[in-house]
C-alpha cells in the first residue's frame, strides 16, 4: 500500500517527540491511527501555497511513500522508498494503533485540523491509505459531513446576514473557483471578495458551479481607492458586477477611507436606493472616519469590515461601532498566522480545554463578541472545521485569558 500525505491538518506542523498522523483508506468506515516518530531531531511539514507538502526541503508536491507491514504488523517504509525518505530528511516511523482507539478520535467522519489530541499531540495532519492498486488520489475527505447552519442577524437596515463568512483574498483562478465552491459545498453563505483582490471573476465562476440559488447567498465586494469619486464609483460597481456575474450585491464597501469618499458614498447610496446593492459600508474606517462620513451620509453604513483579532482587539473601534449600530467585521480573524498565532500557548491551553483548536477558539472569540468573521482557507478540511465553532462556548474565564493577549496594535503595518 501507499501511504500519501494529502492534506495538512494546520498551518505549519512541528513534529518534536511524537505526533499522529491520521490514515484512513478509500472506503470511509475504514480508519488508522499511525503514529509518526522522527528518528533524528526535530522535524517539519509546512503546506505549500497550492495545498501540497514540502518534507525538509522537499521540492513542492504530494508526497507519496509505499510501505509495507513488517511480522510485527507495523508499517515501515518500503526498501525502495528509504533512499527517497532520506532525500527528504525525514525518517519516520510508522506503527499502527487499534482501530478502536482511532474511532473515539473520529467524530462524523470528520477530520480536524490542528486538533488537539489527548495523546498529546500538538496538531494532526490527515493522509490517505492507498492500496496498490487503487487509481483514485483524490476523493471526498468528508462525504459524510453535514452542513452547518450557520446564525444569521440583522443589520440596521434590517437585512440579514450570516454572523460567519468566507473570505477570498488571494484565492484566484481556478485555486479561487474551486474553493469558492467548495465553501458553499459545505455550508458558507457569505463570500467576501473585492476589486483588488483580481478574483472577482473566479469568485463567480465558483458561484455559479455551486449550483446554488442566488438568493441564498450573501456577496461583498469592495470599491478600492483608485476608483472613488461618484462617477467612478458607479463604474467600479458595475464592472464588480460584470465580473461576478450577478445582478445585485447584497453588500458593497468603500475598501480605505481615501481619495473623494464623499462621492463614493453619494453614488453608492444612489445604488442601494435603486435597488442595485442591498446593504452599503466601509472598511479600514477609525471612529473619527466613520463619524465624519455619518455627517454627510443620508444612507447609514452597515458595516465597518476592519482588523481585528485576539492580537488587536480595537476596543475604541468595537465600542464606537457597537454604540452607533454599526456591525463589526473583522477581515483577518487569524491575524494571517501572523504572531505565530497557531503556536499560541494561551490559545492553545483554551482549545486543550474545550477539545477545540486555536482556530476554532478564535473564531469563537469574534462569535461571542458579535463580530462577524470570515476567515479564508483553500483546503476544504480547513473551511469544515473553521464552521465547527457553534457546539462551544468560551467562558468567562476563557475571555478575560484572551483579553490579556490584546498587543493593541496592528500585525499589518505595511497597510499603514
Amino acid at each position: 500500500m501507499f501511504v500519501l500525505v494529502n492534506k495538512v491538518i494546520g498551518r505549519g506542523i512541528r513534529f518534536s517527540k511524537s505526533s499522529f498522523l491520521t490514515c484512513f483508506s478509500p472506503s470511509p468506515q475504514e480508519y488508522h491511527l499511525i503514529h509518526v516518530k522522527p528518528v533524528r531531531g526535530k522535524s517539519t511539514i509546512r503546506p505549500s501555497a497550492d495545498g501540497c507538502l514540502f518534507l525538509d526541503g522537499m521540492k513542492k508536491g504530494l508526497v507519496i511513500l509505499k510501505v509495507d507491514k513488517n511480522k510485527k504488523g507495523n508499517f515501515v517504509v518500503h526498501p525502495k522508498e528509504r533512499s527517497r525518505q532520506s532525500q527528504l530528511g525525514k525518517m519516520l516511523y510508522l506503527k499502527q494503533t487499534n482501530k478502536k482507539k482511532m474511532e473515539k478520535k473520529i467524530e462524523s467522519n470528520e477530520i480536524k485540523r490542528r486538533d488537539f489530541l489527548r495523546t498529546g499531540a500538538v496538531f494532526t495532519a490527515s493522509a490517505l491509505v492507498l492500496p496498490l492498486s487503487g487509481t483514485k488520489v483524490f476523493g471526498a475527505l468528508n462525504a459524510a459531513q453535514t452542513k452547518i447552519s450557520i446564525p444569521a442577524f440583522k443589520l440596521n437596515n434590517g437585512l440579514s446576514m450570516p454572523r460567519l463568512g468566507f473570505g477570498t483574498n488571494t484565492l484566484n483562478g481556478d485555486v479561487g473557483e474551486r474553493c469558492v465552491a467548495d465553501a458553499i459545498s459545505v455550508g458558507y453563505r457569505l463570500i467576501d471578495t473585492a476589486n483588488i483582490y483580481g478574483n472577482e471573476e473566479a469568485v463567480g465562476a465558483g458561484i455559479k458551479k455551486s449550483g446554488i440559488k442566488r438568493e441564498e447567498l450573501f456577496v461583498t465586494s469592495k470599491l478600492w481607492v483608485d476608483d472613488a469619486g461618484y462617477e467612478s464609483a458607479k463604474k467600479a460597481y458595475q464592472t464588480s458586477l460584470n465580473k461576478l456575474g450577478l445582478e445585485y450585491l447584497d453588500l458593497y464597501l468603500i475598501h480605505r477611507p481615501r481619495g473623494d469618499v464623499k462621492g463614493s458614498w453619494k453614488a453608492m447610496e444612489e445604488l442601494y436606493e435603486a435597488g442595485k446593492i442591498k446593504a452599503i459600508g466601509v472598511s479600514n474606517f477609525d471612529p473619527d472616519q466613520l463619524t465624519k462620513l455619518m455627517t454627510y451620509a443620508k444612507v447609514k453604513p452597515v458595516i465597518n469590515q476592519i482588523e481585528t483579532h485576539v492580537f488587536f482587539q480595537e476596543h475604541i473601534s468595537y465600542e464606537a461601532l457597537k454604540n452607533s449600530g454599526v456591525q463589526m467585521e473583522a477581515w483577518s480573524p487569524f491575524a494571517a498566522g501572523r504572531n505565530e498565532i497557531f503556536s499560541n500557548p494561551t490559545l492553545a491551553a483554551i482549545g486543550k480545554k474545550h477539545h477545540k483548536s486555536i482556530a476554532q477558539v478564535c473564531l469563537r472569540w469574534h462569535f461571542q463578541r458579535n463580530v462577524t468573521a470570515i476567515p479564508r482557507s483553500s483546503q476544504k478540511a480547513h473551511m469544515i472545521e473553521n464552521l465547527n465553532i457553534f457546539d462551544f462556548e468560551l467562558d468567562q474565564t476563557d475571555l478575560q485569558t484572551i483579553a490579556t493577549l490584546d498587543l493593541n496594535k496592528t500585525q499589518f503595518p505595511e497597510w499603514g
